[in-house]
């Protein structure tokens, strides 16, 4: 494949520690020889009240940022799309969220052309259209790693999610189940990042001590796992991505947001682990789709997560969606399972990016 100028568009920070999907597709892109520009949308006013992690690049807002070879641009705006949870509220703003843009402070560090645009599902999505208007000679991929509907975005971004997926070039899904909203999408499922996770790292745990591991912030079941930590005294929890909790039982351990280097060694040496995600409509295509689950299996321990992210796994735990109980048999019976063979079943990152960026292809 010739070198292209490429640009990633996302909710994601190319220069946080932390890795997701995005992450690994752009810097295996960069790696590959292409010229590569990530700009990062969703970042407002509206962040501050979120307590948005983001909000700690404050600094590098709307600047051009060099991360590795990668052209990093965080967008910070005035609003942006935001489910306000009311539809009342949702209402009142969107005449103000409908004119989220390109900040023009942005457009001396873009350039004026890219051979191809990945716009990732997520707030980006709502500048579709104007990107088109910019580049009219791009490639546009509508890369899906989540369901707009499933993660509750404003409406505004629902509405440019299906636009978007009518009107461009490509689409990329992630799981077979979303194929049937994004009928255009080929499937290119999740990779590993096999160098990090076979290398051997020691142990953070405790002697002694059952360990579990949940990682990860989307639709995290935080209540959930409060209760198992207090009816599981003889286990320790680990949880690794949400912000620390006060008033939670000693064995809930809290990490907060670690670099990926360092979670990999969690679930490496954890006895179980935990995917504790509440039911949304249409989730059942994280059963696909869940990276954690992957990099879980990928290190041979068992994983237990609710029924509905089972899919056709059948060496996968599963328990009745928020329901105590029923996670709290599923984990002892993954305690008693032990460890699977690792290793098993997962393309590296290099492929997977060869694959998005190569619309003759899909998995």
């Amino acid at each position: 494949m010739d070198a292209m100028k490429i640009l990633f568009v996302t909710d994601h920070v190319i220069l946080s520690p932390n890795r997701a999907t995005l992450h690994f597709t752009a810097i295996e892109a960069s790696r590959a020889g292409h010229s590569v520009t990530v700009l990062t949308t969703g970042l407002s006013f509206l962040s501050i009240l979120r307590r948005d992690y983001r909000l700690r690049y404050y600094k590098l807002f709307n600047q051009s940022v060099d991360y590795h070879g990668i052209k990093s641009l965080i967008q910070w705006s005035i609003i942006h799309p935001q489910n306000l949870k009311s539809s009342a509220l949702n209402s009142l703003a969107r005449q103000l969220m409908s004119g989220y843009h390109i900040n023009p402070t942005l457009d001396r560090h873009l350039g004026d052309s890219f051979d191809r645009i990945v716009v990732e599902s997520g707030v980006s999505v709502s500048i579709y259209p104007e990107l088109k208007r910019r580049y009219p000679a791009a490639k546009f991929t509508y890369l899906v790693n989540d369901d707009v509907l499933t993660l509750r975005m404003h409406p505004i971004v629902i509405e440019s999610d299906r636009y978007m997926h009518a009107d461009c070039d490509d689409v990329v899904i992630c799981a077979p189940l979303l194929a049937e909203r994004y009928t255009k999408g080929r499937l290119v499922e999740h990779g590993i990042d096999r160098d990090a996770f076979d290398k051997v790292y020691s142990s953070p745990y405790t002697d002694g001590r059952q360990s579990i591991v949940s990682i990860g912030t989307m639709l995290n079941d935080d209540d959930l796992l409060t209760s198992l930590a207090e009816t599981l005294s003889d286990c320790d929890i680990h949880v690794i991505g949400p912000r620390p909790r006060s008033n939670v039982p000693v064995n809930l351990i809290m990490h907060g947001r670690l670099p990926f280097e360092r979670t990999i060694p969690f679930i490496q040496h954890a006895d179980v682990g935990l995917a504790p995600y509440k039911w949304r409509p249409n989730s059942e295509y994280l059963a696909e789709s869940s990276l954690k689950i992957k990099q879980y299996e990928y290190c041979g321990i068992p994983v237990v997560c609710p029924d509905f992210a089972v899919g056709r796994y059948s060496q996968r735990i599963g328990y009745r969606a928020g329901n105590l109980n029923s996670a709290r048999d599923a984990i002892n019976t993954a305690l008693s399972v032990g460890r699977s063979p690792t290793g098993l079943g997962a393309r590296g990152w290099d492929e997977i990016t060869a694959l998005i960026l190569d619309d003759s292809n899909g998995i």
